[in-house]
């Protein structure tokens, strides 16, 4: 049962990423749209290595990436961090 429970992060993280790739393949078809292009891939860039080998605590990588990017685009497409949380509910170790 542990393994599934170390295993819901892991999922929402992997339900971040395929969500900003699809808005990111909009953005980058829309020249007005390239700076939150930029800043979106910024945000998610070390999300895969970070599965694979975390480099700090899972608090703090969402603080750092996915806040991030959502105060300045959340208004305008996605929110990392309710991605992220709607992905389990159970989930609070951010």
């Amino acid at each position: 049962m542990k393994n599934i429970e170390m295993l819901k992060p892991v999922e929402a993280h992997l339900n971040v990423l395929s969500e900003a790739t699809i808005l990111a393949r909009y953005l980058c078809g829309h020249k007005d749209n390239l700076s939150q292009a930029v800043d979106l891939l910024d945000a998610i860039h070390n999300t895969a290595k970070f599965i694979q080998k975390p480099f700090c605590k899972n608090s703090e990588y969402i603080a750092l990436y996915y806040e991030s990017y959502d105060k300045k685009w959340k208004n305008f497409g996605i929110s990392l961090v309710e991605i992220y949380k709607s992905s389990d509910p159970e989930i609070t170790d951010f």
